[in-house]
């Protein structure tokens, strides 16, 4: 009998930790925005990577001055990463009068985009990279 109500009290022991565990997950869901914005004065593509919700790097070439894009849902811990370059090596160039920029926007449950990285239009490769942590 002492078996069965020490047996008893552990499997009500460890059901109590697993069911607590599982409220501590976030049931949050974000959405990130990514903008990359530039000035040339050069007819040039622009080259944008991005971490996808899946975690896979997306690749886009663009012939525009600003290009953006949602991804989501994510969840709390994800690694958004944008990089933007006029080369498609991403490492810097020696373009003359051409500047680039990223930021990074997040939505919590579908609430407005705040403003989380940014680079601001400098130089000719920026990176910008925001961990969702609120």
């Amino acid at each position: 009998m002492r078996i069965k109500k020490w047996l008893c009290f552990v499997v009500m022991f460890i059901g109590f930790f697993i069911f607590n565990s599982c409220d501590n997950v976030s049931k949050d869901d974000y959405y990130v925005k990514y903008i990359m914005n530039s000035q040339s004065i050069y007819i040039t593509s622009r080259y944008i990577q991005i971490k996808s919700e899946n975690n896979s790097n997306l690749d886009f070439s663009v012939n525009s001055s600003s290009w953006e894009t949602i991804i989501g849902p994510v969840k709390y811990g994800f690694n958004a990463n944008i990089k933007a370059s006029f080369n498609s090596d991403f490492t810097n160039s020696s373009i003359g009068g051409s500047n680039i920029g990223a930021d990074i926007y997040v939505s919590k449950n579908n609430g407005p985009f705040a403003l989380k990285k940014s680079t601001g239009i400098s130089g000719t490769n920026v990176v910008a990279s925001y961990k969702i942590n609120f």
